[in-house]
């Protein structure tokens, strides 16, 4: 009886967190401040690999385009900013800052179409996965 009592207190807490409802990008979910600050970022840390103009000629998958429907859309922005986080850039991963993350994630956001709006993209983890790319 005691394993059920401890079952049904878990059970309104994992139906909240399941029942979240999503936002989506295409709603406008960054500033057009953190994707100004993204470009710049973009230029220093990430351009020599994915391209000026996000279209890779080398190794590392462009980010405009259908190289960025393919690896983006249908995720949270959670998941990008992990993978970001944990592996970019090559030469020195895991060493960017939670803003500078976001910043680039906005700027790759205006340049594949999606508005800004007016509040900032969060840095907390759990905010980026209520946050989804659509399909």
């Amino acid at each position: 009886m005691m394993k059920f009592g401890a079952v049904l207190c878990l059970l309104p807490g994992w139906l909240g967190s399941a029942a979240m409802a999503q936002t989506s990008v295409a709603g406008g979910v960054y500033t057009e401040a953190e994707a100004q600050r993204g470009q710049a970022a973009y230029a220093s840390k990430c351009a020599s690999c994915h391209g000026r103009d996000l279209n890779s000629k080398g190794d590392a998958p462009g980010l405009v385009g259908e190289p960025f429907t393919f690896g983006w859309k249908g995720q949270t922005l959670g998941e990008r900013f992990a993978r970001i986080k944990e592996s970019m850039p090559p030469n020195d991963a895991g060493n960017l800052a939670d803003q500078m993350v976001v910043d680039v994630m906005a700027y790759v956001l205006k340049v594949n179409g999606y508005p800004p709006g007016a509040a900032a993209l969060p840095t907390e983890a759990a905010k980026l996965e209520q946050i989804v790319i659509p399909k």
